[in-house]
C-alpha cells in the first residue's frame, strides 16, 4: 500500500533514475473493470489510444517534484518526463512534459496536489499519447489506503457516467512511480488516473466548447441536462452547476459546456470532479452551506423544473443500465467493503426513482425554478 513506503510523496523524495521493475509491480487499488456495453449517443471518430483500453497503465513521472510541491499554490511549471513501456515490444517510451499543479479545493487540502501534464505535440504521434496535449492527472492527494481508495472510487464514477452516455469524459487508470530529480531516495509509488482533454471530448462528440460564463436554461439540451442532474442525484453530488461558473471562469462549475456547431442552443454539460459526492464521502467533502445538508451522503435533487417532463424517459434510461452499473462496481478491484457501500448507495437511488411517492417528494418537488 502507499503508506508502506516510508518515502514521503508530499516532499517528493524519490530516486532520480527510473527502476523499470516497479512498472510491473502489483496494482495498489487497480480498478480493472469489466467490459461494458457501448455508451449511447453519436460520436465522431478521433484517435486516442490512451483511452481505448481500460487496462491499468504503469507510468514513471520524473521531475523536480519537491520544488513543485513546495510551491504548489503558485501553480509552478516544471520540466519533466513521462515514461511507459510499449505494450507490444516492451521497449521504454519516454516523453517530455511540462508539469504543473491544478485544482482549487484539492490544491488546498492535498499534500500531493493534482497535476496537469502538458506534452510537446510533435513527440506524441505514434505513441500511446497520440492526440494528447494537456491532460489532467488525478493524484492520491495524501498517503494512506483511504486516499488510494477514494481515487479508485472517483475513477469508477467517471466510468459509470461513461456507461450512460458517450458525451462524457473518458479516463485511464494509472499506477505511477514518482521520481524526484532533486532528491536521491527510493521511488514513491501511487495510484491515479488521467482525464480526457476537453478539446478532445468536444471533437469526439462533434461539438465545440462553450466560452461564456452563463447559460440560459432554454439553451440547454433538455434530455442531456436531465440525465446529468439525475446522475448527480444518484451519486449524491451537489458541487456542480449546469448554468454558471465562478466569476472569471467559463461555464460551468465542475462541468464542461459544449455547443453544437453553428447553434446557440442544444448545449450539453459533461460533468467532472466527483470527489465531493456522497457515494465516495471523502473526509474533506462538505455540502454547500445554503443547502443545509448534514452530510454529503444526503441526496438533494438540483435539476430544473422545466426539465421534469424528461424524467420518465431519463428514469427508464437509468433502469435499463442498472445491471451494467452494478456489474461495473462489482467488477472493480475496490475493497469488498467499499463495493458493498457503493452498491447500497446506488440501490437507495433506485428505490427513490422507482417509487412514485418518493420520486415526487425527493425529485419532482425538489426541482429548481418555475415548472413551465
Amino acid at each position: 500500500m502507499i503508506e508502506q513506503s516510508r518515502t514521503a510523496l508530499a516532499v517528493g523524495r524519490v530516486r532520480a533514475k527510473p527502476r523499470w521493475r516497479h512498472l510491473v509491480a502489483p496494482c495498489l487499488v487497480t480498478v480493472a473493470l469489466i467490459c461494458s456495453p457501448s455508451p449511447v449517443g453519436a460520436a465522431q471518430a478521433i484517435s486516442q489510444p490512451l483511452f481505448e483500453d481500460h487496462a491499468p497503465l504503469h507510468l514513471v513521472i520524473q521531475a523536480p517534484l519537491s520544488d513543485l510541491i513546495e510551491r504548489k499554490d503558485d501553480r509552478p511549471k516544471v520540466r519533466g518526463t513521462v515514461s511507459y513501456r510499449d505494450a507490444d515490444s516492451g521497449a521504454p517510451i519516454e516523453l517530455t512534459a511540462t508539469i504543473s499543479t491544478r485544482g482549487r479545493s484539492r490544491l488546498e487540502y492535498c499534500d500531493f496536489p493534482p497535476l496537469r501534464l502538458n506534452f510537446r505535440r510533435r513527440q506524441v504521434p505514434g505513441t500511446l499519447f497520440a492526440g494528447q496535449n494537456k491532460l489532467k492527472l488525478v493524484t492520491h492527494c495524501r498517503r494512506g489506503p483511504k486516499h488510494a481508495r477514494w481515487v479508485g472510487q472517483e475513477y469508477l464514477v467517471y466510468r459509470m457516467f461513461n456507461l450512460l452516455t458517450e458525451q462524457s469524459f473518458r479516463v485511464r487508470w494509472l499506477n505511477i512511480d514518482y521520481l524526484d530529480t532533486r532528491r536521491d531516495n527510493e521511488p514513491a509509488t501511487a495510484v491515479g488516473f488521467v482525464i480526457e482533454a476537453a478539446n478532445n471530448l468536444a471533437k469526439r462528440v462533434n461539438m465545440k466548447r462553450f466560452r461564456e460564463q452563463h447559460i440560459e436554461p432554454e439553451q440547454l439540451d433538455a434530455s442531456q441536462a436531465a440525465l446529468v442532474t439525475l446522475f448527480h442525484f444518484m451519486i449524491g453530488n451537489t458541487d456542480w452547476s449546469i448554468l454558471s461558473a465562478p466569476e472569471g471562469r467559463r461555464c460551468c462549475h465542475n462541468g464542461e459546456a459544449l455547443l453544437p456547431p453553428k447553434m446557440a442552443e442544444g448545449i450539453i454539460v459533461a460533468p467532472y470532479d466527483f470527489d465531493q459526492s456522497g457515494i465516495i464521502a471523502t473526509d474533506y467533502a462538505v455540502p454547500p452551506p445554503q443547502l443545509r445538508l448534514e452530510s454529503v451522503r444526503t441526496r438533494r435533487f438540483r435539476g430544473l423544473c422545466s426539465h421534469n417532463d424528461q424524467l420518465p424517459a431519463t428514469i427508464a434510461h437509468f433502469n435499463t443500465h442498472r445491471p451494467a452499473l452494478e456489474a461495473l462496481i462489482d467488477g472493480s478491484d475496490n475493497p469488498d467493503a467499499t463495493k458493498r457501500t457503493m452498491q447500497r448507495y446506488v440501490a437507495a437511488f433506485y428505490g427513490i426513482i422507482n417509487d412514485q411517492n418518493r420520486q415526487r417528494v425527493s425529485i419532482v418537488q425538489r426541482c429548481r425554478g418555475p415548472a413551465g
